[in-house]
């Protein structure tokens, strides 16, 4: 990752830091991507998820997204259904490259933020 720029953002919504920031790759986890594309995060609407992470495909922004323990079970991106028409858009980080069992919550509560 040599010679690349890191942003830390506290903008909620991909959306809007996809506007701001097009063309980036944003690392998440995989309990965030299966939020990402649960139509009940946008008013449970399947159609109005796609529009809106179309929106961000289009500004060039990839998901790279890193295995995640949830409730116990460690899930990974192809453990997630992710519409064929987003599936290029996001991608496996493996967890024999990446895996750390803590979530920012908890960093967060560590730091005292």
């Amino acid at each position: 990752m040599a010679g690349k720029t890191v942003i830390i953002s506290n903008q909620p919504y991909f959306y809007k830091k996809a506007e701001l920031f097009p063309g980036s790759a944003f690392v998440i986890g995989a309990d965030t991507a299966a939020r990402l594309v649960n139509p009940k995060y946008y008013d449970g609407s399947y159609s109005k998820m796609l529009e809106i992470l179309d929106g961000c495909k289009r500004t060039g922004c990839t998901f790279l997204v890193g295995g995640r323990n949830v409730d116990g079970v460690f899930k990974v991106l192809e453990d997630i259904d992710i519409p064929e028409v987003l599936k290029d858009m996001f991608v496996s980080i493996p967890a024999e490259q990446f895996r750390m069992d803590i979530s920012s919550t908890e960093i967060r509560k560590k730091m005292g933020m």
